[in-house]
């Protein structure tokens, strides 16, 4: 599955180190599976927790 990331997303990547932002790609990469949560307060936002930082 391909996915589109806004220029938003892309800034904040480029802005986290190589190790960091492999790891944030891999596991968007891996939706629907991992740690998601819907955001309290919020109709369809969610997160999805990398790593134990």
């Amino acid at each position: 599955m391909d996915f589109y990331y806004s220029k938003q997303t892309e800034c904040f990547l480029a802005k986290q180190s190589s190790k960091i932002a492999q790891r944030i790609v891999q596991a968007i990469n891996k939706l629907p599976d991992g740690d998601i949560k819907k955001l309290r307060g919020y109709n369809n936002l969610y997160r999805l927790r990398v790593g134990d930082l």
